[in-house]
């Protein structure tokens, strides 16, 4: 039989033709399908710090090591890291926070990594920086009354706005530390020395104990006192008051619900229990939402049947859920927006222990934190630790203070987008705020 060939079937031929040899020089798998394209074989050591060395060795590397496309988990190291080297090794600086992932070598866009990438852990580690100062002879951040501030007394909450700006309260005022000026503080709503309730601009403002509060998307400030009340600090410093009631007694913390923000919710020492607040046009609906009104205790239950020992943090996750710092029961609870109590974490026995739910120990949490992976981050006060607890329970510690720093008691915490985490904490001999940046 004859085969009658068309220019259609000729054209199809000459397609298939170059597709086998396009994928046949696609593959490079090993030396022979690509003998001058460069190969890693080797890093050492295989983990390392940010700004450390490490040698990777393989095969041809390109003369001027300058030349070499290095990369590790996908970045492109600059040159200028790329410290020596020859055909068979090159030595690199790691940069920050680059991650863990393969090491690979190209020439240019033909001559790519080929083989099996080795793999490298970055090691990452904190380093920890005192911002803000003592808070002794701050100024007030605008043109508001001098008022006297000899040092700070007992830094609770935290929060940063939107330009990185972190806020914190203090015994009577609201201290901002000024991003773009090295946190630079200066007293933003309150006067330090002077307790009361006034609401106006900056240092004219007079507040009784603020603690956790929380800062919307327009770095409007919702503060809740240890009294009735929860006020509302505008960018500029003026305070006004967003919600009393006569039946809050000691406010400790406060929190949106992310999908609705006409629903907020306050935890109340006092009372042992959180309060549910949903916003109806200029009105409030109030109810006490979890936990026994006034009665110590740790039961799991629905709303009014569980019960709470020092409900302090609070925040809520975006499915609804509200999770309490219930510190001197050293536990992390949790709430579903349905109002069923349960113990997402540790015991009521204090101690210093990793692990999930129960297996896992705290030494009286307080603030509370939750980032967009929805890992919450806890200020572990007598343990001086920040720790990490998932929303399935597992906890981790992401640092604890110790040597010279071992006295360093958190009370506050929260975590910017690269990794560096704020507290508020008072130790024996001072009170502030640290930095604990990623590395």
């Amino acid at each position: 039989m004859k085969l009658k060939f068309t220019k259609l079937n000729l054209s199809v031929l000459i397609v298939l033709f170059y597709s086998i040899v396009l994928v046949s020089c696609d593959k490079k798998d090993n030396a022979d399908d690509c003998p001058n394209c460069p190969s890693v074989t080797g890093i050492f050591p295989n983990h390392a710090k940010g700004l450390d060395t490490i040698k990777i060795v393989g095969s041809n590397f390109a003369d001027d090591f300058h030349s070499n496309i290095v990369k590790i988990n996908g970045i492109v190291i600059h040159r200028d890291s790329i410290l020596s080297g020859s055909k068979t090794e090159l030595f690199v600086k790691i940069p920050r926070l680059c991650g863990s992932g393969p090491v690979s070598v190209d020439l240019d866009a033909e001559l790519t990594h080929y083989g099996t990438a080795p793999q490298f852990i970055y090691d990452y580690f904190y380093s920890v920086i005192d911002i803000g100062g003592s808070g002794v002879n701050v100024q007030p951040c605008g043109n508001t009354p001098v008022c006297n501030s000899t040092g700070y007394s007992y830094p609770f909450g935290i929060g940063m706005d939107q330009s990185g700006n972190v806020f914190f309260s203090d015994e009577f005022c609201i201290y901002k530390l000024d991003a773009g000026n090295n946190y630079s503080p200066c007293m933003f709503a309150g006067c330090a020395d002077t307790q009361g309730r006034i609401y106006s601009n900056g240092t004219s403002s007079r507040f009784n104990r603020p603690y956790f509060f929380t800062l919307d998307i327009n770095n409007t400030l919702y503060v809740p006192e240890a009294t009735d009340s929860i006020r509302s600090v505008s960018p500029n410093g003026q305070s006004s008051r967003w919600c009393t009631n006569p039946s809050f007694q000691t406010l400790t913390a406060f929190t949106f619900d992310k999908s609705n923000p006409d629903i907020s919710y306050a935890s109340d020492l006092l009372s042992r229990g959180i309060w549910k607040i949903l916003k109806v046009g200029n009105n409030f609906d109030i109810t006490f939402f979890a936990g026994s009104y006034g009665n110590i205790g740790h039961a799991n239950g629905q709303g009014n049947s569980a019960s709470f020992y020092q409900p302090e943090g609070l925040v809520t996750d975006r499915s609804g859920n509200i999770y309490v710092a219930d510190a001197a029961n050293n536990t992390i609870r949790k709430i579903t927006s349905a109002g069923m109590v349960t113990t997402l974490a540790g015991s009521t026995v204090a101690g210093f222990a990793n692990g999930t739910g129960d297996e896992a120990a705290f030494n009286f949490p307080r603030g509370l934190f939750i980032d967009e992976n929805e890992d919450i981050f806890v200020a572990d006060r007598i343990n001086s630790a920040i720790r990490k607890v998932t929303t399935t329970g597992i906890v981790t510690t992401v640092y604890q203070f110790t040597g010279t720093l071992s006295d360093v008691k958190p009370t506050g915490v929260i975590k910017d987008k690269q990794g560096n985490f704020y507290v508020t904490y008072k130790s024996n001999s001072n009170a502030g705020v640290k930095k604990i940046i990623l590395n």
